[in-house]
């Protein structure tokens, strides 16, 4: 079985039962470490999760033990802007 690690709180405050607010870019790192130790290898992130994209990039930096799994909305080919395409490239 294969497992990935959600990481909306890592950019948000997030959660019907969070009480502590978004996650410290201490406790994301500690927490990728433990996903690794733990096997886990893939991270479900979204550009509509506040910074969490930001925080797992800083966590995470040119350690290439995951991989990521980022979400965009749904629009046409005609919709995609220049500046969607330059954030799309950079987000690879």
């Amino acid at each position: 079985m294969r497992l990935g690690l959600g990481t909306v709180q890592c950019g948000l405050d997030y959660g019907i039962s969070n009480t502590g607010g978004k996650t410290p870019q201490q406790e994301v790192a500690r927490i990728l470490e433990c996903a690794v130790d733990a096997g886990i290898d893939l991270l479900d992130t979204a550009a509509l999760y506040g910074d969490s994209e930001a925080a797992i990039g800083a966590a995470i930096a040119g350690d290439d033990a995951f991989r990521l799994v980022t979400k965009t909305p749904v629009c046409a080919a005609p919709r995609v802007t220049p500046a969607d395409a330059a954030a799309l490239r950079i987000s690879c």
